[in-house]
């Protein structure tokens, strides 16, 4: 495994492209984009998470394990690790928070995801600037009793997140 390295940024920063194209930013004020802002603010606070990011266009899947202030991001077998400032770990969360605003939401359901209830989110935000130029529709899974995002799927990506049983890789 190694530690922080140049090529770790750009594991980094497909990271935070998935973490851009998932958030809703909280300019919205109806309850619907309030309530997904709310659930993915809370991925800055837990003590740990692991997600795993599949893209289609490139083809791509990226495992990643947060704990406290260190990532973990696992592709194509190779396993780096960075190092955060703490604090840093929210504030990228964030500085996204207000990226993108939310279009048009609706909740569209509840379904169980890993085997906990969810409530189901359709929504539509802005393009994120320099990334895209047409608006992304998306959905978001956000856990009943926990309020936490559990899954979320775009048009090329799907990100689905863990919060229990997490270890960082070997």
């Amino acid at each position: 495994m190694s530690t922080t390295s140049k090529g770790m940024a750009g594991r980094i920063a497909i990271f935070v492209t998935a973490l851009a194209a998932a958030e809703p930013a909280s300019a919205a004020t109806d309850g619907c984009a309030a309530a997904i802002a709310a659930a993915w603010a809370k991925i800055g606070e837990v003590p740990a998470y692991r997600q795993t990011v599949v893209m289609a266009e490139p083809k791509m899947r990226m495992d990643m394990v947060v704990i406290g202030n260190t990532f973990y991001s696992t592709n194509a077998g190779k396993t780096d690790r960075i190092e955060l400032k703490p604090g840093r770990r929210k504030a990228i969360v964030d500085r996204f928070a207000g990226a993108t605003p939310t279009l048009a939401c609706a909740q569209v359901g509840e379904e169980t995801v890993d085997g906990r209830p969810t409530l189901v989110f359709d929504f539509t935000r802005a393009p994120v600037p320099g990334l895209e130029t047409q608006p992304m529709r998306q959905k978001v899974w956000i856990g009943k009793a926990d309020g936490l995002v559990r899954r979320l799927v775009g048009n090329r990506v799907t990100v689905d997140v863990a919060y229990e049983d997490v270890v960082a890789p070997r």
